[in-house]
């Protein structure tokens, strides 16, 4: 078996659970979420009927060989036969030769230098930051120690889950049950549009009505959507009773069969549970459960228009909302774990959701502009990576350069032309302008939406400018990252709760670990000459930090993992800048100029 191909047939262990297996190498997606050794057997060929049947015919063939009485046509098919053996041997030398002659002509080409980056996930950015750590600060170890950064992705994103055995919780109550999920509607299916709630609403009193009328499959989104419901409670026994709900969706997804034949029901499913163990900071079950949605959506060819021109119109636009939901997840996902994805390399033509046109979801008018827009964004997020992280990437500093500006007209373009109520948002944010408790609830949950959509907006750009060695692209980089920041410190840091607030995907959306990253290089680099300006900087990444704090809450473990990875390198900021021939230890105390 190649090691850079992968396997034609599904893992052991994947067979025996009867899942769908992505066939990765050293281990499937699978067998990493459930800790399972991965292993692909050399499957034999079944000894069929017709197998069977060939074998006996050819047993009763006469014999062919006599030597006493030659055939003719056996020489002639034998000698057909050696001149086509001849043949096959003289164009493979052939081809060889051709490859010989093409190694040498290659081997006096001057080797290039470039070489593409890989997409600064993460992990990766972390780790060049540590490096960079290592590199600059390493004259100074013996004046002050550093907490060691070494971050690896099992840190951060732990391999293994809950085991979640607990009881089948008993049927809610209807109106309790009802109220949760209008609640569900309003605040999250507005944002990710999975669901008609008429048609949701319809299959919940069927439920109650008669249980035995119910699909297993809407039994799975039943409890994952009032898990997600109740989960934001800061109460320890709403805690335990959303855990208690996600378990039964989490026991029914493991009946045999379920992720075998593809249904858009079970992407819906899937969709809610993605979002409720992005709430536990379960990043690698996210990603395994995104890895199934994105193989059942290439069976039913969601990403083509010809799979919905004979279904009725209103079912044809949910198809295509569910279909950008999953979009948006799957390439947001592959980015942060810097992973192939999968979706990306598909012939999309189904075209973004209508708005246009009476909207099929009522009330929620903020929800489709905000939708159309993170959809556009994830296009050009992929666009970046596609065109500038791979091995197409020009190798030439000048056609680079001319992809660079291409996208960001296109991003420029994209700011432009977002609707009225975004753009003129965007103007606050940038102007530092709170107006947030001078709107009404529905306005603050739009403004809310639009912080989010600019600080992934902001991270774009990041991505884009750090391949621009100009001086003019190093300025719009480290621009953007201060003017994220900001926005970051003035408005989600002084929210309160923030979780209320902060979308359960913020970690996928919009990482505000980039723009610190980009902030602690130029300090660290010795770019930034201006003492004003460095601590400027610092208060910054103090408030980056500051909300990873606050969104402990939210997401805990991830969120107090990022605070102390932060937090590490903060103080090698400061021991940098103190060092500096600007500032003296008798001078100052570094933290009595930080807010």
């Amino acid at each position: 078996m190649d090691g850079f191909e992968k396997p034609k047939k599904a893992c052991d262990f994947c067979r025996r659970k009867k899942i769908r297996c992505n066939r990765e190498l050293p281990r499937c997606q699978n067998c990493l979420v459930y800790n399972e050794a991965c292993h692909y057997s050399k499957r034999l060929k079944r000894y069929s009927l017709k197998m069977k049947n060939d074998a006996q015919a050819k047993s009763r063939l006469p014999s062919l060989e006599s030597e006493d009485s030659p055939n003719c046509d056996i020489v002639a098919s034998s000698e057909s036969k050696d001149n086509y053996s001849l043949h096959v041997r003289l164009r493979n030398v052939e081809d060889k030769l051709d490859r010989l002659l093409s190694l040498v002509e290659d081997s006096y080409k001057p080797p290039s230098r470039f070489r593409a980056r890989d997409f600064p996930s993460l992990i990766s950015q972390i780790r060049d930051a540590s490096s960079l750590v290592d590199n600059k600060l390493q004259e100074y170890s013996k004046l002050f120690k550093l907490t060691p950064a070494e971050t690896n992705i099992d840190d951060l994103f732990a391999h293994s889950f809950p085991s979640w055995d607990e009881d089948f919780p008993d049927m809610p109550e209807r109106e309790w049950a009802v109220a949760r999920i209008q609640w569900y509607f309003r605040y999250i299916n507005c944002w990710w549009p999975i669901f008609y709630e008429d048609d949701f609403m319809a299959e919940l009193h069927k439920l109650y009505e008669d249980p035995n009328q119910t699909k297993g499959v809407w039994l799975v989104s039943f409890y994952a959507i009032l898990a997600v419901a109740i989960s934001r409670s800061k109460m320890e026994d709403d805690q335990k009773l959303a855990e208690s709900f996600f378990c039964a969706s989490w026991y029914l997804i493991q009946k045999p069969g379920f992720f075998l034949i593809p249904q858009v029901e079970k992407i819906q499913a899937l969709v809610i549970m993605i979002q409720f163990t992005a709430h536990l900071s379960l990043f690698t079950l996210c990603k395994a459960l995104c890895g199934q949605v994105c193989l059942m959506i290439r069976d039913l060819n969601l990403h083509r228009a010809s799979s919905t021109l004979k279904l009725p119109k209103r079912t044809a636009e949910l198809y295509r909302r569910i279909f950008w939901v999953c979009y948006v997840l799957e390439i947001t996902t592959s980015l942060v774990f810097g992973t192939p994805s999968v979706l990306s390399d598909m012939e999309i033509d189904c075209g973004y959701p209508d708005i246009t046109k009476e909207p099929l979801y009522p009330n929620i008018y903020h929800g489709n502009i905000i939708f159309i827009a993170e959809i556009s964004l994830t296009i050009l997020k992929n666009e970046i990576r596609s065109q500038l992280y791979s091995s197409s990437t020009p190798s030439v500093e000048g056609k680079r350069l001319k992809v660079i500006w291409s996208i960001f007209e296109k991003m420029q373009n994209w700011q432009t032309s977002l609707p009225l109520e975004i753009q003129s948002y965007f103007e606050s944010l940038k102007r530092n302008e709170n107006i947030f408790f001078t709107l009404n609830s529905d306005d603050q949950r739009l403004f809310s939406a639009s912080i989010e959509i600019y600080l992934s907006y902001c991270n774009t750009v990041i991505f884009l400018q750090r391949l621009n060695d100009t001086e003019e692209g190093s300025a719009i980089c480290l621009d953007t990252a201060r003017k994220a920041v900001d926005v970051l410190k003035n408005f989600f840091v002084v929210l309160d709760p923030i979780s209320k607030n902060v979308c359960y995907l913020w970690i996928f959306l919009y990482n505000p670990f980039t723009p610190f990253i980009t902030l602690f290089s130029n300090t660290v680099s010795g770019k930034e000459n201006n003492p004003d300006q460095l601590l400027e900087d610092l208060n910054r990444m103090y408030a980056v930090f500051k909300f990873f704090l606050k969104m402990r809450d939210l997401n805990g473990q991830l969120a107090e993992k990022l605070a102390s990875v932060t937090e590490n390198f903060i103080h090698a900021a400061e021991h940098y800048i103190a060092l500096q021939p600007a500032f003296t230890a008798d001078a100052f105390e570094l933290t009595n100029f930080l807010i």
